[in-house]
């Protein structure tokens, strides 16, 4: 954007509001009557509250604020219906989502072998091939059946990009690692695992 210092006397023309004061402003409208945006334009809706940035392609909201969802628990494809409660909250600025989300085992959901995920808010970014070591990322906390408060981390791989996988920590003699946690490693009343962190959305 240019600037220009203006001279003791000079007369403003409509070419200087239009260059040096209206491609500057913070412009005043509702969500229905944004202007026709150029790149780094800025705006506040007045019936959203919501502060918006236009990046060249598409308005993006700063100052994000956290909004709920309800995470779907996975074992394998299938939806696991009852025996938890869950929460979940996210927020996103531009391709960068920060998420919380909590799933408790609260009435005694006995499960299978297979690996549970949780279900992201907004789809993930990741590369060709699932692996622990790839893909976008989320850190917590776990705490499972005969198993201490340990590391949980929830990993979007490419073969299901609206969900995480979730791993826990262990340690065995010299060995540290990652491991699925799957339904029978989560099936007492009061286990839960915890997720917090931020990633990249599927469109980065």
């Amino acid at each position: 954007m240019p600037f220009k210092d203006f001279a003791v006397g000079e007369i403003l023309t409509s070419s200087d509001v239009d260059t040096y004061l209206m491609s500057q402003a913070v412009i005043r409208c509702t969500s229905a009557t944004r202007p026709t945006p150029v790149q780094g334009m800025h705006i506040y809706e007045t019936d959203t509250n919501k502060t918006q940035r236009y990046n060249g392609s598409v308005w993006e909201e700063l100052g994000a604020a956290w909004k709920d969802y309800t995470p779907t628990v996975y074992q394998n494809a299938s939806t696991i219906s009852s025996g938890l409660t869950k929460w979940g909250k996210y927020r996103q600025n531009g391709n960068i989502v920060e998420v919380y989300i909590r799933v408790l085992n609260s009435s005694g959901f006995s499960g299978t072998s297979d690996q549970i995920a949780v279900s992201a808010p907004v789809n993930g970014y990741a590369p060709s091939a699932p692996s622990i070591t790839q893909g976008e990322q989320v850190i917590g906390s776990y705490q499972g059946n005969a198993v201490d408060a340990t590391v949980a981390l929830g990993v979007i791989t490419s073969s299901a990009r609206d969900r995480f996988k979730i791993y826990r920590a262990y340690a065995s003699g010299s060995s540290v690692g990652f491991s699925s946690v799957t339904g029978t490693l989560f099936a007492s009343s009061g286990q839960e695992f915890i997720l917090h962190g931020a990633y990249l959305s599927a469109a980065s």
